[in-house]
């Protein structure tokens, strides 16, 4: 079985490379490209108490979205609560890969089904909604692993690209995986590449069981930067890459593999300190405001990068030492020794819709 794959992989190699070579598409580096089922409308709508419910009845799966209704609510301060049923069970909308921050929103660009590598999936699709007054084109992905309606796995993603064409086996082990576009470049970009509006990095990952895994081989990422035909990306020339498989720059040469590892940041859980989000170490005051907890630093990172994107400042990561045999990086606001300016910048918090715990730092260890 592993010759058939090996084989089946190389001839698939074999036969794009050279029928490819000027221009590309996400389909393209796909053996089997995803095909969609159907494009789910509402069955029927619900109203109770405050809150109002639409139903969706699919092929795989029957859930509900929901939206709260009341005049405490403001739609950029303090939005209305919005979530999904799905056999039961309440999940929440988020736009970045380790769904540290929830969001609240009912219009959805399109609503499908789709099956893939024998399992099941719903996807959710909209635009980033934050930011449009700002230009931005992100769209945010909630895709639901429905294949087991009692273990239904949750993913969440953004990306500048909008097309199904996101998800594909594109290392081919059998696992589906979804390529990310952002609008910018490896920090490793060689010298003769100019960074360009209509350049878009792309990167990978896989989905297991509920984790997202960015795909790497000895800590380099595998990645693809690449000059977008059009705002859509509906085809692109690759510049530079490190990909799965031998890739043709526009003239139709040979592109050469060039590594890209992710910046990486030093923070070492033997020593008692805070740390900024650049990684430099910071004295532990005495109140902080306790925002979220991750298992994973790239996690907390990205956690506080979207508060900074959001307005928040002073800033932390505290280690937790090896709490049930694992490193936890505690995401934090404030470090005060006056508890009053921290209840201060909570309740400021607060009315701008972070919920935050006051608490004292010798408290969280």
């Amino acid at each position: 079985m592993l010759r058939y794959y090996i084989f089946t992989f190389i001839f698939f190699v074999l036969c794009i490379a050279p029928a490819y070579g000027n221009s590309y598409t996400l389909e393209d580096l796909v053996q089997e490209p995803i095909s969609l089922g159907a494009m789910l409308m509402p069955s029927s709508t619900m109203e109770q108490g405050d809150t109002s419910f639409t139903i969706y009845e699919g092929k795989f799966s029957q859930f509900s979205t929901y939206f709260v209704h009341g005049d405490a609510y403001h739609h950029i301060l303090n939005p209305n609560p919005t979530g999904m049923y799905i056999n039961g069970k309440t999940y929440f909308f988020h736009c970045n890969i380790e769904k540290g921050t929830q969001i609240n929103t009912s219009n959805f660009l399109e609503i499908y089904e789709f099956e893939y590598l024998s399992r099941r999936y719903v996807c959710l699709f909209n635009f980033r909604e934050d930011c449009l007054s700002q230009g931005c084109l992100y769209r945010c992905y909630n895709v639901f692993d429905v294949t087991d309606p009692n273990q239904v796995y949750q993913y969440a993603f953004s990306s500048v690209y909008g097309g199904s064409a996101s998800f594909g086996d594109f290392n081919n082990d059998g696992i589906i995986d979804f390529v990310r576009a952002v609008p910018s470049s490896p920090e490793n970009l060689s010298e003769d590449i100019q960074p360009s509006e209509d350049h878009r990095l792309l990167t990978a990952y896989s989905m297991q069981e509920g984790k997202i895994v960015p795909l790497k081989s000895e800590g380099s990422a595998y990645y693809l930067y690449v000059k977008a035909a059009d705002e859509e990306m509906t085809s692109f020339e690759v510049l530079q890459a490190d990909w799965f498989m031998p890739l043709k720059d526009k003239d139709g040469a040979p592109i050469e593999s060039i590594a890209f590892y992710p910046p990486y940041i030093s923070f070492d859980p033997a020593n008692d300190f805070l740390y900024d989000v650049q990684g430099f170490r910071t004295e532990k005051k005495t109140w902080v405001l306790h925002v979220a907890d991750y298992y994973e630093i790239d996690g907390a990172l990205a956690f506080c990068e979207e508060l900074q994107e959001g307005g928040a400042y002073d800033i932390f990561i505290m280690i937790s030492q090896y709490n049930r045999n694992e490193i936890k990086y505690l995401v934090l606001i404030g470090n005060y020794n006056d508890k009053n300016k921290t209840i201060t910048y909570r309740d400021k918090l607060a009315e701008a819709g972070l919920k935050t715990k006051l608490a004292r730092v010798q408290d969280l260890l």
